[in-house]
């Protein structure tokens, strides 16, 4: 048996123990290893295995604070991405709670109302285009102007805005209004004023914002933190964000200096330390200190963000997984169906 054989076995049984002792972080690591340690194509076992400690790891634990504040929408979400084969008795329990619980939209007369999976109607048809709750609240908009209801229908910010983005973070969302764009809170309260021309939501403590044609990061208070540079921006993931300067992408650090050079064709974002991005035409993939991984080079005609320690990668006309020494570990040719659906 070779070295690697030996590591795969040793850390797949980790995983299996691991997970059966519901540390679901410490196996789904174990299991990214093992991916690495492939001599040959992925077995169905290690992918199930390894898909079911990563999605453990990220929702079970937000999923049971979900559902135990009656936020059944949300919770109905992550527990229908925990439901494996091997899942849980008292998940596919909490799934058919959820949907006779949760408040889902629906049409009327061209108008959007809300009732609960069990037929019941909670608030009339009057909104003008579909929306869902996020927890406690939904942004619905209504006269073509939006505001947010709480599960009841009671109006609790006022619809007054040409725009108010549905997701919360460090309590704040952005609104814009006469062509400008501000942050509110969860009360309605304008926190950071209408100085900017377009917003974006909090990553990492921080946004990114635009004035006077250029952006740069606020954090929740308003201070700025990375001053007005760069032609365009995203938001931070793993520490790092991408920046464009001179038409070419980079990435900076939270001081805003600039950590791998702006070389780069297209933006990417860190995912387990590793960024895919486009030079020369060609898809590769970089670490934080801006090196190129070993058999992970520019030579993909294009490349999605790894995952359980796999990344899905185009060569010519197919899709393949691939593994962070750049082994092609299995077919992914299910992306043709998913980016072209056939009508």
């Amino acid at each position: 048996m070779s070295k690697d054989i030996d590591l795969y076995q040793t850390v797949f049984d980790k995983g299996i123990r691991a997970f059966k002792q519901k540390r679901y972080g410490f196996s789904a690591n174990c299991f990214s290893a093992a991916v690495n340690f492939l001599e040959g194509e992925m077995n169905d076992e290690l992918f199930m295995r390894a898909k079911m400690s990563h999605k453990y790891r990220n929702y079970k634990v937000r999923a049971d604070w979900l559902f135990g504040q009656g936020f059944y929408e949300d919770a109905l979400s992550d527990y229908k991405d925990l439901l494996f084969e091997e899942g849980e008795p008292e998940i596919k329990e909490r799934i058919e709670v959820c949907e006779r619980k949760a408040i889902l939209p629906f049409e009327k007369d061209g108008l959007c109302g809300f009732k609960r999976g069990d037929g019941v109607t909670v608030i009339e048809p009057q909104f003008d285009l579909d929306a869902f709750f996020r927890q406690d609240r939904a942004v619905v908009v209504k006269d073509w102007k939006y505001g947010i209801i709480d599960r009841e229908g009671h109006t609790i910010i006022p619809f007054d805005y040409d725009f108010i983005a549905p997701r919360f973070e460090h309590d704040l969302t952005t609104i814009k209004k006469d062509k400008k764009s501000a942050y509110i809170n969860r009360h309605g309260e304008i926190v950071i004023d209408y100085i900017y021309e377009e917003t974006g939501l909090f990553f990492e403590g921080l946004a990114a914002v635009k004035k006077k044609n250029k952006w740069g990061y606020i954090d929740p208070s308003g201070k700025v933190i990375i001053d007005f540079h760069f032609d365009d921006t995203c938001g931070f993931v793993e520490g790092l964000a991408s920046a464009k300067i001179n038409g070419k992408w980079g990435f900076i650090n939270t001081e805003g200096k600039v950590i791998i050079d702006c070389i780069y064709e297209e933006p990417g974002s860190f995912s387990e330390n590793w960024a895919c991005v486009k030079l020369n035409g060609k898809y590769g993939y970089i670490s934080p200190d801006g090196q190129v991984g070993d058999g992970i080079e520019f030579k993909y005609d294009n490349g999605y963000d790894f995952s359980m320690g796999m990344a899905i990668v185009k060569i010519k006309s197919d899709y393949f997984y691939i593994n962070r020494n750049g082994r092609i570990i299995g077919d992914a040719n299910f992306m043709k169906e998913l980016l072209n659906p056939t009508k």
